[in-house]
């Protein structure tokens, strides 16, 4: 079964609103997370198993053409979540388990 991916205007605003507040510091920067993000979605349809999700960071999953891609994705995600979390004040939940949640 082929699964396709629908951008809903809420995903599109949220990637809009992340890349402004990146270009606040570097247009490159924001520009290249762009490409990246759009690169990961693209790819969600063939690897349907390749999820990741952290259910103490809401919002915080990731993707990846293979298990070890998607597994590297999901850190780097968990740290980009944490160091936003902290430059914002907000409090960093505690893990409830020690393995992630496979989606």
């Amino acid at each position: 079964m082929a699964f396709k991916i629908i951008w809903s205007p809420r995903a599109v605003s949220n990637l809009e609103e992340i890349c402004d507040y990146i270009s606040r510091d570097s247009e490159y920067y924001a520009a290249l997370f762009a490409k990246k993000v759009v690169k990961l979605i693209k790819e969600i349809p063939g690897f349907p198993k390749s999820g990741r999700i952290v259910p103490e960071l809401p919002g915080c999953m990731a993707h990846g053409s293979t298990q070890t891609d998607a597994l590297e994705n999901i850190n780097e995600a968990m740290k980009l979540w944490i160091d936003v979390s902290r430059e914002h004040g907000d409090t960093i939940p505690e893990p409830r388990c020690h393995r992630l949640v496979y989606a």
